[in-house]
């Protein structure tokens, strides 16, 4: 889906994209093969980072805000609320990086670059985040690592509603429930949904130069102009359980429809973009016997995009376009324990998907791609030494074709992904963990036929493929009941080989080539704990030592790869009592990124803070949430015209962006107001009052 959605490498000002707020603490849970809680990341081989989302998770938080808080992951957004922003692991390109929902790809081989902003946070549990190796469920094929958001088939799910309001006339409403019983043969069911609302207007004050980067006569700051959205959304799952079976099924649906506001110095007013999806997917689990387990699962994905730009606002290409998307995925895995210290698991997995796009303004109709792409995988893990040795094996073979109507099908792509993990725990605080894996991505569909309008098709592109190594320790524990929490350390290093990116061919159309080769390297640190049991702190860090091409046209061999920052910081600090008030503060720092191999234009460094406070007299009372972002109204920095000759009389003032062209926003405040009827605080008060008049 959204193949249209600008790439992280496109040249600059022709990609119509937006980004999101950012928020505050979130804690952190694990499970040993599929990571659940913190505990279960803390054991795991692979490097996992698992987000909670839960009451404290303030209500405006989106996806990306969520995701921005893991060390090794950096989002790249295109303006405010509703605005499109993709995901990066470790310098990986959007497309690189696999976006799954409850194991289901929403862009399989990295068909699509994902916009989080589609997503809505609330429907969902908690988010495991792969940096680099991935697990065998999730295809162990990406070359940036996977996203699984999940959700929690036995988790209770109260009713729970809310509304907000905000700067810029954000508007959000929600509402979420589930109930769960006893079914006929020992059964037991569960139904939860969620639906929810959100809008703006988009206008936030935008720092414009006008064009003309090297003279500040024209500068302004004007309103952000045909930045409107709202977004829909709805999830409802089925669930049942029994003794030898698990069965599940749900549906995601969603629609968005706003307007496209171009570069900031070329301003529009009538282009448009809408869409609406829909994901349906069912699992069956069997348990046939104790040391046996068989897993089946059916997807289907659709997705409809409509572009709009009469005027012709945007630049060339089609003007008014639509586009048809579906995708089939089905999976089917056993996992076999003969002894309590060796487990295999073998699995195949068939992804096949079109997708149409049609100029309306063209005669010729709508020109189909279609892919098919058959996996297989093996996954092994073995406990030589009890629980403190864990050694983990992959091995996945990929079959895919890519045709195009009417024009002979491409050569079949066959690659073997194999990757190994260790974890070595010699104490349960501390687990010493390391993965190298292989990982590939075949062209998208509109790398390789292009959109008959400012992308041109590149057929002889090559996969990108990569070679990732990490290696870490983390400690975790509680050494006094008023003290506990977690760290973790690691480094990493990444070779990709014929990385794709977009070159401009004349004024606003470019197409794809492989550059070449690039190398990623660096360190990753988190430390995540709890104070005198009324105080969550986090800080993370994320340092490149060396994001460098080495291989490519002549003029870019030793340039930084693009949109990769040298450091980022994200830290939080939150004093709560009880589920009565919790206060929290949330500082993230992005240093500047180069927009184009060229390493022509820096964008600057991004300092921004963040606060938040939660009220919640009693149980039974509504609670209330105040959100303040970006604290300062930090939207431009001075910067050095030439960053490869920086001279301090050689300034410039520029936006706060991603995207060169597309400002992020200022200050804004979101009030947001809800209530349910049994939250967990009713349920521990209820317990308290129970346990206190005990005889």
């Amino acid at each position: 889906p959204a193949d249209d959605a600008p790439d992280d490498d496109a040249p600059d000002d022709d990609a119509p994209a937006k980004p999101l707020p950012r928020s505050t603490a979130h804690r952190v849970e694990v499970r040993s093969s599929r990571p659940s809680t913190a505990v279960d990341a803390h054991r795991a081989a692979e490097s996992v980072h698992v987000l909670v989302v839960d009451q404290d998770t303030p209500p405006s938080t989106s996806v990306a805000d969520a995701l921005q808080a893991v060390p090794g992951v950096s989002v790249r957004r295109l303006g405010g609320r509703l605005d499109p922003s993709f995901v990066r692991i470790r310098g990986a390109t959007a497309r690189q990086v696999a976006v799954f929902v409850d194991g289901m790809p929403l862009n399989a081989f990295g068909a699509s670059a994902v916009d989080l902003s589609e997503l809505a946070l609330f429907a969902f549990d908690r988010i495991a985040v792969y940096r680099g190796f991935a697990p065998a469920h999730l295809g162990s094929s990406s070359v940036g690592g996977a996203v699984n958001l999940i959700t929690d088939p036995e988790r209770s799910v109260p009713i729970t509603g809310s509304a907000g309001t905000g700067s810029w006339t954000q508007r959000t409403a929600q509402l979420t429930g589930g109930l769960s019983g006893d079914l006929p043969g020992g059964v037991v069911g569960q139904v939860r949904g969620f639906v929810g609302y959100a809008s703006t207007a988009g206008d936030y004050a935008a720092f414009s130069h006008n064009g003309t980067l090297y003279s500040a006569a024209d500068d302004t700051v004007a309103p952000r102009s045909n930045n409107h959205a709202q977004r829909v959304s709805g999830h409802v799952g089925l669930h049942a359980r029994g003794a030898r079976f698990e069965a599940s099924l749900w549906d995601l649906v969603g629609g968005l429809d706003g307007g496209v506001p171009g570069a900031y110095y070329t301003r529009t007013t009538d282009a448009r973009f809408a869409n609406a999806s829909n994901v349906l997917h069912g699992r069956l689990t069997l348990h046939p016997a104790p040391w046996a387990t068989v897993e089946a699962g059916l997807g289907w994905q659709a997705r409809w995009e409509l572009f709009q730009d009469p005027l012709g606002e945007i630049g060339t290409g089609t003007q008014d376009q639509r586009g048809g998307f579906h995708g089939l995925s089905a999976n089917v895995s056993a996992e076999f324990r003969p002894q309590p210290w060796f487990s295999l698991r073998p699995g195949a997995r068939l992804d096949a998907s079109q997708y149409a796009a049609e100029d309306l303004n063209q005669p010729e109709g709508a020109t189909a791609a279609r892919r098919v792409a058959p996996q297989f995988q093996l996954d092994a893990r073995l406990l030589p030494w009890g629980d403190r040795l864990e050694l983990r094996g992959t091995i996945g073979l990929l079959v895919l074709v890519d045709q195009r109507e009417d024009e002979p099908a491409r050569d079949a792509l066959v690659d073997a992904l194999p990757g190994f993990a260790l974890a070595f725990r010699p104490w349960e605080f501390l687990t010493l963990r390391g993965s190298v894996a292989r990982g590939v991505r075949p062209p998208s569909f509109l790398e390789l036929f292009g959109d008959r309008g400012s992308t041109h098709g590149n057929p002889d592109l090559l996969p990108e493929s990569s070679v990732q190594i990490d290696a870490g320790l983390r400690l975790m524990g509680e050494p006094h009941r008023m003290v506990g929490g977690a760290i973790e350390v690691g480094g990493f290093l990444i070779d990709t080989a014929d990385f794709i990116v977009f070159v401009p061919t004349a004024q606003r159309v470019a197409v794809p080539i492989n550059l070449g080769a690039t190398r990623m390297a660096g360190v990753e640190a988190q430390v995540e704990g709890r104070l005198l049991e009324h105080v969550d702190v986090s800080v993370g860090l994320t340092a490149f030592g060396e994001s460098t091409i080495l291989e490519g046209a002549p003029g870019l061999v030793g340039n930084r790869v693009p949109n990769v920052p040298t450091w980022q910081v994200d830290a939080g600090l939150a004093a709560f009592h009880g589920d009565v008030v919790r206060l929290a503060w949330r500082f993230s720092y992005t240093s500047g990124t180069f927009d184009s191999p060229s390493n022509f234009f820096e964008q600057a460094p991004r300092p921004l803070h963040d606060l938040s406070l939660r009220v919640q007299p009693g149980p039974l009372w509504p609670w209330i949430h105040v959100e303040v972002t970006n604290v300062a109204n930090t939207i431009t920095a001075s910067q050095y015209r030439n960053p490869h000759r920086p001279r301090e009389d050689d300034r410039t003032l520029v936006a706060l962006q991603d995207v060169r062209g597309h400002p992020l926003p200022g200050r804004g405040v979101m009030v947001t107001l809800g209530w349910s009827p049994d939250p967990p605080a009713l349920r521990r008060h209820a317990l308290a009052q129970q346990q206190g008049s005990a005889p």
